[in-house]
């Protein structure tokens, strides 16, 4: 007899017929779910020609590869009116918002900084432990660390991890040169970020780091309001580190941020390129893309990254006493991060934190028709 799994669940999701929201925020535990799926599949996807060293079964779905800016990404979208990607990228004093155009004969990208968001904003809800930092990190706590990025109508809604802000920027007018977006107020940490829609309601899908994943109704920014929730699972088991989210058709991609031990045990961290393919309407997860980098090529990353990105010198591996653990090295932990879809073409976009490039999938080679 399968176990039953007992969580704090609730889809959030629009009745077809009415589009009225069915799903809404609760505090009691204890929801059961029946049936359960068994784990889901695991596919192997090379990012390099395969051979005897791959993974049984490793799969090598054609793909493009573009250049682009090294950067500290957290967040990408991709915007069907423009034809480009904007990318939210992260870290104390460099969040900034861009612009890239992809050249399809060329295989490179051009780009805009479009805005600088530690120009306009500091963080006023600072721990004990950091108001008390001194030095450098004194300076870097006070400033914004930015995050998942999503696009409703002509707005982009860029989220901070700890800062317990958001930031919206008019399309349009970002692009003509006001760089200055507004704030707004929102409790908790702010990962990913994506759109969901239901019919003629939208709702903003924000991560945490958890398993789970908070619906939001987007038909307010000033003021978001939490309408659901579902838990990521795959079988009988929550998935934390949930990070980058963006809707594939209706799947929802995720990438997962792991926390691992390495064969020495010591405390590093290490992201296993790992994205899920979700049902946003249960939690489930139905796949799992496991990501296989051409590590030669991966370990050239950090050398373009500490060239071109002014956040390279907080990248070299400072002591454990300045920084917590979880924080980027070099050589190491240059994340799978930063997943955009054209639904026109059906291509999925992905990227990663100081990656020098943009891959390019079709989305049915991934999720399926």
């Amino acid at each position: 007899m399968k176990k039953v799994l007992k969580s704090v669940w609730l889809v959030a999701m629009v009745a077809l017929a009415s589009g009225s929201v069915v799903g809404h925020m609760s505090s009691s535990a204890g929801v059961q779910r029946e049936t359960i799926p068994p784990p889901a599949e695991v596919v192997h996807v090379e990012l390099k020609p395969i051979n005897e060293n791959s993974q049984q079964g490793s799969y090598a779905p054609k793909y493009k590869k573009y250049s682009k800016l090294p950067r500290f990404t957290q967040g990408l979208v991709f915007d069907e009116q423009t034809g480009t990607l904007f990318e939210s990228v992260g870290w104390w004093r460099h969040s900034s918002l861009i612009q890239y155009t992809l050249d399809q004969t060329q295989l490179t990208s051009s780009y805009r900084e479009l805005s600088y968001l530690n120009d306009f904003y500091q963080r006023d809800n600072l721990t004990p432990e950091e108001e008390n930092a001194t030095g450098w990190m004194a300076g870097i706590w006070k400033n914004f660390f930015a995050e998942g990025l999503a696009l409703v109508g002509n707005s982009l809604i860029q989220f901070s991890w700890r800062g317990e802000k958001y930031f919206v920027y008019k399309k349009d007018r970002v692009i003509g040169g006001k760089k200055k977006p507004r704030a707004y107020q929102r409790k908790g940490e702010g990962w990913g970020a994506t759109v969901y829609k239901e019919g003629a309601k939208e709702f903003l899908l924000l991560s945490d780091g958890s398993s789970l994943i908070t619906f939001y109704d987007a038909g307010d920014l000033t003021n978001l309001k939490k309408v659901g929730f579902i838990e990521v699972v795959n079988g009988d088991r929550p998935v934390s580190q949930i990070n980058e989210l963006e809707m594939v058709g209706n799947k929802l991609l995720a990438n997962v941020f792991i926390d691992v031990r390495n064969e020495n045990g010591a405390g590093e961290y290490y992201n296993g390129h790992q994205v899920l393919v979700i049902d946003p309407k249960t939690g489930y997860v139905e796949k799992v893309l496991q990501f296989h980098p051409d590590h030669t090529e991966m370990k050239t990353f950090a050398d373009k990254a500490l060239a071109t990105s002014p956040s390279a010198h907080e990248l070299a591996c400072p002591p454990d006493s300045q920084l917590p653990g979880m924080f980027l090295c070099r050589d190491r932990h240059f994340a799978f991060n930063g997943i955009a879809y054209d639904s026109r073409q059906d291509l999925v976009y992905f990227t990663g934190k100081n990656w020098p490039y943009f891959y390019e999938f079709k989305g049915s080679d991934l999720v399926g028709p």
